[in-house]
């Protein structure tokens, strides 16, 4: 079904609250990585029960929910997220980027639009499994079991000015940089030309961070 949005012109009149960018269903991220809360429902649920009252819901519809019939959902669903005390459904119309910069934090499942606030210093909640839920200003919603776990976890992540989150954000990004085998994309056709050499001297440093994991 289509369901009805709510046009913001001034986002600074529905502040504070946490932006919430809907998931397309099905697609591989969310059912594989989600876990539990690849019900969305659910996971909106857990987050409303968590921060404080005051603070709305930003629902964000995907673009394909505009596309034609087959990507239409359930009216069930709409009408769970309406039902939610002190939410909005907004329109497509608004950049998540300003969406983002002006939230308290973002919650989603497993998409990226998490990491996109962490990089922007605003704080995170992912329900599912990401390799990027291990940024410093972000957490999965299992380690948040009660409103008082919310309050210490958002206290301690937003005691730190911008600054000092892009600082914190920057040695998480080198920290996974080091870690990592560099590629690039290739053409059809194309393979990788990247030497022997310089691959196994990657995997060196891996193995090694994790032998040293292990015997710590």
């Amino acid at each position: 079904e289509r369901v009805k949005t709510t046009k913001i012109n001034n986002l600074l009149t529905i502040c504070p609250y946490v932006y919430m960018p809907l998931h397309f269903q099905p697609e591989s991220s969310t059912e594989t990585m989600g876990g539990f809360f690849v019900d969305q429902l659910l996971f909106a649920k857990f987050i409303r029960d968590i921060i404080p009252k005051n603070w709305k819901i930003i629902f964000k519809r995907p673009p394909l929910d505009l596309t034609p019939r087959p990507y239409l959902r359930h009216k069930g669903f709409w009408d769970f997220l309406k039902n939610i005390e002190n939410s909005l459904i907004i329109d497509n119309q608004t950049k998540s980027e300003d969406l983002i910069k002006l939230s308290k934090l973002v919650a989603s499942p497993t998409g990226t639009s998490n990491f996109e606030a962490n990089l922007l210093g605003i704080p995170s909640i992912y329900g599912g499994f990401s390799n990027f839920a291990a940024s410093p200003i972000a957490c999965q919603i299992k380690e948040l079991n009660t409103k008082n776990d919310f309050n210490l976890w958002y206290e301690k992540v937003s005691k730190n000015n911008l600054a000092e989150r892009y600082n914190q954000m920057t040695k998480f990004i080198n920290q996974i940089e080091y870690k990592s085998i560099p590629g690039k994309f290739y053409k059809i056709g194309e393979f990788s030309k990247l030497e022997k050499k310089e691959t196994l001297s990657h995997l060196n440093i891996i193995f090694n961070s994790l032998k040293n994991q292990f015997l710590l």
